[in-house]
């Protein structure tokens, strides 16, 4: 019985060597792979600009028609065509961009194209 636990030990030390070597091999395939990254990180010290803060969000709540909060799917579904996944926020955000750039006459134009909501918490 004992020189059999001595084969099955042997042969435990013998197949832990050979994993040991096939995972050291696959270590070295990868580091010739990936191994060169020069260049691809900045070092320590050197003079790239730390990395922006994320920009302050306030978190506000608002009423709108139905019919706006449709055109909000419809121009999610439109942008999802075009293969840009965008929530209401951004699309909201892209539109006060746009409303910036625009000339005074336009701005005016657009703002009285928008119908009036009644303001406050609708009662149920």
């Amino acid at each position: 019985m004992v020189k059999r636990q001595g084969d099955m030990a042997e042969s435990m030390r013998k197949s832990l060597r050979d994993e040991t070597a096939r995972v050291e091999d696959r270590f070295a395939k990868a580091e010739s792979i990936f191994g060169e990254t020069k260049g691809l990180f900045p070092l320590e010290g050197s003079s790239a600009p730390p990395p922006l803060p994320n920009p302050k969000v306030i978190r506000d709540t608002f009423s709108m028609p139905v019919g706006d909060y449709e055109l909000l799917d419809r121009l999610k579904t439109r942008a999802l065509a075009m293969g840009i996944a965008v929530n209401k926020s951004e699309l909201i955000r892209a539109g006060l961009r746009l409303l910036n750039e625009i000339d005074e006459g336009d701005f005016r134009a657009s703002i009285n194209r928008v119908d009036k909501v009644k303001l406050g918490r609708p009662k149920y």
